[in-house]
């Protein structure tokens, strides 16, 4: 069965000491562990929770 909802991977993985969020794709290192395993569903939970720190990280930066 192919997967209908795409990793939002960037292949430009990051982690930075002290944090736990990917500057690639702004998953967590949970959310990227979980990601197979997980329904369509839960996999666009994250990326709406991507779309959050990715405004959120535009407001900062």
């Amino acid at each position: 069965m192919e997967d209908t909802v795409h990793s939002p991977c960037t292949n430009q993985c990051f982690v930075p000491p002290g944090t736990n969020l990917c500057t690639g794709c702004y998953r967590t290192i949970q959310e990227i562990i979980d990601w197979l395993n997980l329904t369509d569903d839960g996999k666009i939970e994250i990326l709406k929770r991507i779309d959050y720190r990715k405004k959120v990280n535009e407001k900062i930066g």
